[in-house]
């Protein structure tokens, strides 16, 4: 009966000295294998957040262009008010849209992925559908701008 528990003990030691070798007792340092599980979860993650920062800048352009055109929506008001005729805007490199009537100032930059889409019948139109497909239309009779 000794014999068994005696060869138990044995094998018990044999398991831990296996292990204390191996080094899995106390040891130092990181696998190859957790280095990589944490690079693709970081990675993963990483690539989560740029899809949502990606979407917030489509909204903050949209906004920036919605304040813009309130802007020039005063401006095109003063030139329908003094009977000027209204310059339908033209989409220029740096972004603007060229005069927008006799006397008055130029439209002024649009944010990325907008562009000025034209006057007509009192309404500007402002085109960002690089931007979530939103088109801002301002009424200089009401001077309100919408998306």
């Amino acid at each position: 009966m000794y014999k068994k528990e005696i060869y138990k003990l044995k094998q018990a030691i044999n398991f831990i000295q296996g292990i204390a070798s191996k080094r899995i007792i106390g040891k130092k340092g990181f696998t190859l294998i957790e280095m990589l599980l944490v690079m693709a979860i970081i990675s993963i993650l990483a690539g989560t957040i740029m899809v949502g920062m990606s979407s917030t800048r489509k909204r903050a352009r949209v906004t920036s262009a919605l304040k813009t055109a309130n802007g020039v929506t005063a401006e095109l008001a003063h030139c329908y008010l003094n009977n000027k005729t209204v310059i339908s805007p033209t989409n220029t490199q740096d972004g603007g849209g060229g005069q927008i009537c006799q006397g008055a100032g130029n439209y002024p930059k649009l944010a990325k992925g907008c562009v000025y889409n034209g006057y007509s019948g009192n309404k500007l139109k402002i085109d960002c559908t690089n931007n979530g497909g939103v088109i801002i239309t301002c009424d200089v009779v009401k001077g309100k701008c919408s998306k």
